[in-house]
């Protein structure tokens, strides 16, 4: 497990930045909601730490069960003062696409849960695959 930090935006305020590149495992659900947990608490972003941890498990299982590379990578952007953006990486090119479950369905409702608690969520292609992120602001809602 690699754990980064940076600031990312010389032009304007600094993003503050936490990164993890993990095995794509169902069990390392788990250390990206820490990671995650960790990140908001040292930005003072608590609040918002009920529906991140529901949003990056989303995210990550997604990741995990529709892809087959080797890791993904999680990233936890501070956008702003009350923003931030959760981000999972993988090596897929196919972009996630909320279904419709029916009632009987026990499954399909991930990204419809991502759609209720951020404020805007996308997919954007990388170099090896594609990053499929949600931001979430304590103002929101």
């Amino acid at each position: 497990m690699t754990l980064t930090t940076a600031a990312t935006s010389p032009t304007r305020q600094p993003d503050l930045e936490y990164a993890v590149t993990l095995p794509r495992a169902a069990r390392n659900v788990g250390i990206a909601r820490a990671v995650l947990r960790h990140a908001l608490s040292d930005w003072d972003l608590d609040d918002l730490a009920d529906a991140a941890m529901l949003v990056a498990s989303e995210l990550v299982t997604n990741a995990v069960q529709h892809t087959t590379g080797a890791s993904i990578t999680v990233t936890v952007i501070r956008r702003d003062q009350d923003t931030v953006r959760v981000a999972v990486d993988d090596s897929s090119l196919t972009r996630p696409v909320p279904r419709k479950p029916t009632a009987a369905d026990t499954c399909w409702r991930g990204l419809l849960l991502v759609e209720a608690l951020a404020v805007r969520w996308g997919t954007d292609r990388t170099a090896v695959g594609k990053r499929v992120w949600a931001e979430l602001n304590r103002g929101a809602g």
